[in-house]
């Protein structure tokens, strides 16, 4: 699949995304649970040049799928797959 996330790795469990180090890192593709709609996002000051945006690659995942450790993790990651393989 070639994903690579923007958060860099070996920072805290739950980081804080600066809306700046979104449009600097241009990603493809925005996952999100749902706090903010979709048009919430497309409409951040500044977005419109993101990739993710432009193209229409922002996508929804269930929250408590993705973010609970356990064996359905996999079931998670199965379903997060399958949301980026149907992605335009």
């Amino acid at each position: 699949m070639g994903a690579r996330n923007i958060v860099p790795a070996g920072g805290p469990d739950m980081p804080i995304v600066s809306p700046e180090s979104v449009v600097s890192a241009n990603p493809d593709v925005i996952l999100h649970t749902g706090i903010l709609s979709d048009d919430d996002i497309r409409r951040r000051p500044g977005w419109a040049s993101v990739n993710a945006v432009k193209t229409k690659r922002i996508l929804s995942v269930n929250q408590d799928e993705i973010s609970r450790a356990g064996p359905g993790i996999i079931d998670a990651w199965t379903s997060l797959l399958r949301l980026l393989e149907k992605s335009p």
